[in-house]
């Protein structure tokens, strides 16, 4: 973490469930926006897990008291099929299959991790005296979970500082939607969100639809952050390449039904073309058997070193989301940190999903893509008919991409954003008031 100038930095508290690591997607995001930001101007606490070795910050790991059994307990006791119902948002994504396990199980398995939610994390005496010494200026947190905002809430409290969330999707909306226990956590989510909005002046999603449409519900302005890509990835322009085989890849998961979208691509592929999927090894043992029989198709996993060697490999770079409605309202604000990854290589991609989805769209305001917004086989097969002859096409798509990407995705944009929105909050001081 270098800058030239530390004391244009304010001082920030990061504030977060994981550490800055490789090992996920938060640890990877936080790693990539705070690269260029001064490491004596930030201190990290954290609840679980473990930090990348060469964090240069100062850093304070809390742990975190378990209600009733450990997450790790709740495992042991419940088959893992039955854990999917709720694994990727407790109490608010679209129904996943349960597997063939009873719903009783899938119940008791929320119940744990609501409980869980409810419980404060440990260290709190440490903690004081590292946020003193440490004297920060604002709070940065992505919040993301009932115990975090209240962590974050009483931290902002105590000290009296502002706070900046970043939003990485659009959790407040499905996080216990669905009435679990007659209503409470949601209540309680609500109450917390709005406890938290004392604390904040404005803040940060990652998408510019999710800015624009909280900044409409919550009445503050926000700003548009997603993972970014270091400056060196855009030193010098995209080589393109032409071959007699046109190579179709996508690289990520089959969750969220994005296998259907998948299937019905291969379903149209044609002479010339190759289909290359690279999903993890879970997803491929639930979803390979349905690929089988499809001529022009590859199936494989990725280390996360090969990604990038892939991608370039690749002619045309995939991305889909579902057409299921609850799928796809799930996904609606939300902007796959895949594609900022694509458009850095300059590679055309052809999107196929609901054009309403921002993933979508993001890719059509970057002139980045042909995109298929509507589910019909007829436009599929006709777009992947012209990428797959037009290599002209190719081309121009991918160079419009990655100059998109070197504006908005670049690692010296992203500090530029990210130091105007906790500048200002920290300049404006505590804010107080309510949600207005």
């Amino acid at each position: 973490m270098q800058t030239d100038d530390p004391k244009a930095f304010p001082r920030v508290l990061v504030l977060s469930g994981l550490p800055f690591s490789q090992d996920n997607a938060t640890g990877i995001t936080l790693s990539n926006i705070f690269s260029d930001w001064p490491s004596e101007n930030m201190a990290l606490a954290f609840i679980s897990g473990e930090l990348e070795p060469n964090f240069g910050s100062k850093a304070m790991k809390l742990g975190e008291w378990r209600w009733f059994l450990p997450g790790y307990l709740a495992r042991g006791v419940l088959p893992d099929r039955f854990l999917r119902l709720s694994r990727e948002v407790p109490g608010g994504a679209p129904a996943v299959e349960v597997g063939g396990g009873t719903k009783a199980l899938a119940w008791a398995h929320r119940f744990v991790r609501t409980g869980n939610e409810f419980v404060p994390v440990l260290r709190l005496g440490p903690l004081k005296q590292f946020i003193e010494a440490f004297n920060p200026d604002v709070i940065y947190s992505m919040l993301g979970s009932m115990k975090l905002i209240r962590f974050v809430n009483n931290i902002a409290d105590r000290y009296n500082l502002p706070v900046v969330p970043h939003f990485m999707d659009d959790w407040p909306t499905f996080f216990y939607s669905d009435g679990f226990l007659c209503g409470l956590p949601r209540r309680a989510l609500a109450h917390s969100l709005e406890s938290l909005f004392k604390h904040v002046h404005s803040g940060l999603c990652i998408g510019e639809d999710m800015a624009d449409e909280y900044q409409q519900r919550y009445r503050r302005p926000f700003l548009p952050l997603m993972n970014s890509i270091p400056n060196e990835r855009f030193a010098s322009p995209p080589v393109f390449h032409s071959s007699e085989t046109v190579i179709f890849s996508y690289i990520g998961g089959l969750h969220l039904n994005r296998w259907q979208s998948l299937l019905e691509i291969a379903s149209v592929m044609g002479e010339g073309t190759e289909l290359r999927i690279f999903a993890p090894e879970k997803d491929l043992a639930q979803f390979s058997d349905l690929f089988a029989g499809f001529p022009f198709i590859k199936l494989g996993s990725l280390r996360s070193s090969e990604v990038d060697e892939e991608m370039r490999r690749a002619d045309v770079l995939l991305h889909v989301e579902s057409f299921d409605p609850d799928a796809a309202s799930y996904t609606r604000l939300s902007v796959s940190t895949k594609i900022s990854q694509y458009m850095c290589v300059g590679k055309p991609i052809l999107a196929y999903g609901p054009g309403s989805l921002s993933s979508i769209k993001v890719i059509g305001r970057a002139g980045a893509g042909a995109i298929v917004g509507r589910r019909d086989l007829g436009p599929l097969r006709t777009e992947i008919r012209n990428l797959a002859r037009d290599g002209i096409l190719r081309k121009d798509l991918g160079s419009h991409g990655f100059e998109y990407a070197r504006g908005r995705f670049s690692q010296s944009a992203a500090t530029k954003t990210l130091r105007m929105a906790l500048s200002k909050a920290a300049a404006l001081g505590p804010r107080g008031g309510v949600i207005d």
